[in-house]
């Protein structure tokens, strides 16, 4: 997804990009061991022994990997209705923030964020003409552009 962004950005910036094993440019490892691949992968580049073990014992177990996804599917069924009815009503947003949003996006219409910068101190929703819900794939030079004007 973000493999036309990464270049760009890494010109000006340090750029840390986990590409898991069967995501994105890699294979799945041909013996199952998924935790034991990631570890070969990401400990000698970017975090810790512990940081790791902390990480990938999740992975260890079906239970416990299905519990590791499990804040995910939270955020989609229970925290997203929240956010959407209000629950942040009245509370201020103090980081700057860029949203860049497809124009066209029918999952979640620019109307969905537009009052984003009444909610901030430092808040921009650009939309991005002609295009949907994938901005990254559909305009990947967009993504790594823009963000580097905002925070100049």
């Amino acid at each position: 997804m973000w493999r036309e962004v990464i270049p760009a950005l890494a010109r000006s910036h340090r750029v840390i990009c986990a590409d898991l094993r069967g995501h994105g440019w890699t294979d799945a490892p041909r013996s199952g061991l998924v935790a034991k691949a990631l570890e070969r992968d990401l400990v000698p580049r970017v975090w810790s022994e512990e940081a790791a073990r902390i990480y990938l014992d999740q992975f260890l177990e079906p239970a416990r990997a299905r519990a590791a996804s499990q804040p995910y599917r939270s955020f989609l069924v229970e925290d997203t209705p929240s956010i959407l009815g209000g629950a942040y009503r009245g509370q201020r947003l103090r980081q700057p923030i860029l949203v860049l949003h497809g124009a066209d996006d029918p999952v979640l219409p620019v109307k969905t964020v537009a009052d984003l910068p009444q909610h901030a101190d430092d808040a921009r929703v650009e939309p991005v003409e002609g295009v949907a819900h994938f901005i990254v794939d559909e305009e990947p030079e967009v993504v790594a552009e823009r963000p580097e004007a905002f925070f100049a």
